[in-house]
């Protein structure tokens, strides 16, 4: 057979094994639940803020021009301004709130997920002054949540079942369309800046923090006195997005592309006032976070998992840390233990210098040691009140950017002694 032949025959063959795992495996069960639960908490928040604010959003007589309602395709997304129910726009916010609940609960997630897409986009339209690029995201991601199984479990896949595999293919190409719009903003970004005059000088940042509305004052101190640093940003800018298409599908280039696109947009959302849209893209990496890494992290939630921390009680600041990690663990799920005389048999086998050099946490469930930035990272995974810290730790720990500032911070414990320690309080 002809080379080119062979080769196609292993490719058709590969395509179909594809399509068919497709069709018949859920792939990244708790990363679409995860994800859901994520878009639906930010846009509780995103709604709740401005309802303080709602009759001068929303209200009949509102600071915004509106399009009358005349009919038609205006059912979809202007509803708001039928004239019968125009009066009762609370109606339309308290229950969009309501339905996030449910849904972040996990309660009816498909026919939840349509009603809270209807009410989003209609209370969207009606404020669309406020909006940015980040409220469209929104509104496309839900829009692939119809389609997406969000329950975080592997449905049956009866043998035969035509119906099932429809539903499972929908559900895992919809999630790869989510992937692949994430993908394509950054494309499309990348793109124009890479046509920009001002963004190939290097001086785009510089301008734009020059426009009062769009920056800090503080920022823009920053980048007006040191323009060295708004050229690297701006260039910065320009290589992140080019590349994002391509690297962030590689698990080993992911976890620095997740890094670098949070320090971004972060910056964009604390720095330029973006915050909406600055947010949804930190939220959107969810979507490339592995399953079996969230399987790993939620599983140190669990309470009847607990982890044995050991601390040297002759270091206040040990002791400090101690008590906070004390008041912020109200499930529990932390055994705090000493370093020098301590009562875990586990812990009692390390050496008296390994538990006095470094922090250290035995986990009974896993039967692991974790020593130094591993052991504070086990710590915050197992108290929910640090979950906004995970990812960056996480991302910490990938780059080695952990044990390097950990190390910092344990040169000030080593002028503790075995009895008495020189800090001061």
């Amino acid at each position: 057979m002809i080379p080119i032949l062979q080769d196609f025959g292993k490719a058709r063959v590969k395509l179909m094994d594809f399509i068919d795992r497709t069709m018949t495996v859920e792939s990244h069960a708790l990363t679409k639940k995860v994800f859901r639960i994520a878009l639906y908490s930010w846009l509780f928040y995103h709604t709740a803020v401005l309802l303080p604010y709602m009759n001068e959003i929303w209200g009949p007589d509102s600071a915004f021009w509106r399009v009358p309602f005349v009919g038609g395709f205006d059912w979809l997304n202007r509803i708001m301004r039928l004239p019968l129910v125009e009066n009762y726009y609370p109606i339309f916010l308290y229950s969009q709130l309501a339905l996030l609940i449910l849904g972040i609960l996990g309660f009816w997630p498909r026919l939840i997920a349509v009603v809270i897409w209807y009410l989003t986009i209609n209370i969207s339209e009606h404020s669309f002054p406020l909006l940015d690029g980040g409220n469209n995201l929104t509104h496309l991601f839900l829009f692939y949540l119809l389609f997406i199984n969000t329950s975080g479990k592997q449905q049956e896949n009866p043998a035969g079942n035509h119906l099932h595999q429809l539903k499972v293919g929908l559900s895992n190409f919809a999630f790869f369309l989510a992937r692949v719009q994430l993908v394509f903003v950054y494309l499309c970004a990348g793109w124009l800046k890479l046509n920009g005059q001002l963004w190939q000088s290097g001086m785009s940042l510089y301008y734009i923090f020059q426009n009062h509305d769009y920056s800090r004052p503080w920022y823009r101190d920053l980048l007006t006195s040191y323009e060295y640093i708004a050229v690297a940003g701006t260039y910065f800018a320009v290589l992140f997005q080019v590349s994002v298409p391509f690297l962030i599908w590689f698990r080993k280039t992911r976890p620095y592309v997740i890094l670098c696109g949070l320090i971004l947009h972060l910056g964009i959302a604390f720095g330029m006032g973006l915050f909406s849209f600055g947010m949804i893209m930190c939220l959107s990496y969810i979507l490339f976070i592995p399953n079996e890494v969230l399987q790993r992290l939620f599983e140190g939630w669990k309470t009847e998992h607990k982890l044995v921390i050991g601390f040297d009680d002759s270091c206040r600041m040990c002791l400090r840390f101690s008590r906070i990690l004390g008041l912020i663990d109200t499930k529990g799920r932390l055994i705090h233990d000493s370093a020098n005389t301590p009562f875990n048999e586990a812990l009692r086998k390390r050496s008296l210098h390994d538990r006095k050099t470094a922090m250290i946490a035995w986990d009974d469930y896993k039967q692991e040691y974790y020593s130094g930035f591993p052991a504070i990272v086990r710590i915050a995974r197992k108290i929910p009140a640090l979950s906004i810290f995970w990812p960056i730790l996480g991302a910490m720990y990938y780059l080695g950017l952990g044990d390097i500032l950990y190390n910092l911070f344990k040169r000030k414990h080593e002028i503790c002694s075995e009895y008495s320690c020189e800090l001061e309080s």
